[in-house]
């Protein structure tokens, strides 16, 4: 069984040209199994697989790290996988009126958005009103008319991670508030009395995170030692993963994240109900959409994947949470690649230097990273969609203390602190009642003529093709579009 396994693991890993990974294993297996010729004949493809790649990659002169990072990961296309069922990957007019929720008392809400020809408008229209049908896409449109500078949205997330394991104690572990000096007094730290691996900014935050009567995730980890991830990645990406999130390495964290508020929620719905839900009918998966290609799309584009990030990495935390993978089918890899998908189209990043004038304080224990990575799922804000002419701006993470106090408000009489995951979202101009809200997914995407490159009009363009065909239909790129036709 165990021969089997290594040698479809191999073959799989052939199919995903995961050349570095299937190196690794076929030492591993060949070590176990040193006389089995399929074995043998798997590491030949993978030696052969990576040394192609390496030489066509030397021949395009990139430097150390992209040769370091292509040649590490393999590659697989983001489609639907056929086996799940359908319903696991709409979002239903039910699905909606819960999200609104949220909005009752916001100057905005969420309705479907409709592309096409006035017939194919008209078609979708009249589908996206039937209760168990698809509503296809959704945006966020006014509610009301709204003034320039107002704050629409001040979205707070649980589903929030760093580049800082949170056994450190710098961050808070529910929200991420920075817990270091000069941002908050030691006494306002709130210690949790079960165990000595995270700490919080405020009493809400612990009673979030710890009270097991509103589903309080930490108890799933609680005293468990969950830094070997962190490890781990760091193995993979170098030292750097204390300065930024490298490429697909902060994804197992986000997931752990996630997983553990699913799990705690599903685990309270089976004592309750006696049935446990599925992981993607969860609010928080739900909600979100991925980047799929498009069903008629023979050639999709692939996507960067690794066997010990996409799999052993998500797998072993789920194991650290108790969740017996043999058992049940809820988290098998399907699952947790979709989750993936979803987690990499709705993430939002930021950088936040903590001292930006390099006045790092000494604090006993471990060493303190000035500048850290916050990656988050805000769960309101993954609405906005993309225009290059956006009448919506935000920030998150407070990139630096040293911004206007209107940065650091929290919506409530108080403020924040740096690297928080809330996202605040204010009025860019005068927005008319039913207007859609469009944030810019890319900074500037005008660009900028300053010499930088990855700061043009022409890289941003090209940053976009990740979630747009011809562009994003706003008139800057309709604009392209027909001059490049009439060229």
């Amino acid at each position: 069984l165990l021969l089997g396994s290594y040698q479809q693991l191999l073959e799989g890993l052939v199919e995903c040209a995961s050349w570095w990974d299937g190196l690794i294993m076929a030492k591993e297996a060949r070590t176990l199994f040193p006389t089995d010729w399929l074995l043998r004949k798997w590491e030949q493809d993978h030696m052969q697989g990576f040394k192609g790649r390496h030489e066509a990659l030397k021949d395009e002169k990139c430097s150390y790290e992209q040769l370091l990072n292509a040649t590490r990961s393999g590659k697989i296309a983001q489609k639907k996988y056929p086996w799940l069922k359908q319903k696991r990957f709409i979002r239903t007019p039910r699905a909606v009126r819960i999200i609104n929720n949220h909005f009752k008392d916001k100057c905005c809400e969420v309705k479907p958005v409709f592309f096409g020809t006035p017939e194919e408008i008209e078609e979708a229209k009249g589908k996206a009103i039937l209760e168990k049908n698809d509503m296809g896409p959704l945006g966020l449109f006014s509610k009301r008319d709204i003034q320039e500078g107002e704050m629409i949205l001040i979205d707070e997330t649980l589903l929030a991670v760093s580049n800082v394991p949170a056994s450190r104690l710098h961050h808070c572990d529910a929200c991420q508030s920075c817990l270091l000096p000069p941002y908050i007094h030691p006494n306002e730290i709130v210690n949790p009395k079960c165990c000595k691996a995270v700490a919080f900014c405020s009493q809400s935050c612990h009673d979030i995170a710890t009270n097991s009567r509103i589903n309080g995730y930490h108890r799933v980890l609680c005293g468990k030692n969950i830094d070997w991830l962190y490890e781990d990645l760091k193995g993979m990406a170098g030292d750097k993963i204390e300065e930024q999130c490298l490429d697909d390495f902060w994804k197992p964290i986000s997931f752990m994240r996630l997983a553990t508020l699913v799990v705690t929620d599903m685990e309270k719905q089976a004592q309750n109900s006696g049935r446990e839900s599925h992981p993607l009918k969860h609010n928080l998966l739900y909600r979100m959409a991925a980047n799929y290609a498009r069903v008629n799309d023979l050639e999709p584009a692939v996507y960067d994947w690794r066997y010990n990030t996409n799999v052993v990495a998500p797998t072993k935390a789920l194991i650290e949470m108790g969740v017996d993978i043999f058992k049940t089918n809820h988290w098998d890899q399907e699952v947790i690649q979709t989750c993936y998908w979803r987690i990499e189209n709705n993430a939002n990043m930021g950088p936040c230097n903590l001292y930006p004038e390099g006045e790092v304080p000494n604090v006993e224990g471990t060493p303190i990273i000035p500048k850290i990575n916050n990656i988050s799922v805000n769960p309101n804000y993954l609405f906005f969609n993309h225009s290059c002419t956006p009448n919506v701006s935000w920030h998150s993470a407070l990139p630096s203390p040293k911004v206007d106090l209107a940065w650091l408000a929290d919506g409530k009489g108080g403020l924040l602190r740096p690297g928080n995951s809330a996202v605040s979202c204010i009025a860019d101009r005068d927005i008319k009642e039913g207007e859609e809200l469009k944030i810019s997914y890319v900074g500037n995407a005008l660009g900028v003529d300053d010499g930088i490159e990855a700061n043009s009009r022409e890289h941003k363009r090209t940053w976009l093709d990740k979630w747009f065909t011809g562009g994003c239909g706003c008139e800057v790129c309709e604009g392209e579009n027909a001059a490049n036709a009439a060229k």
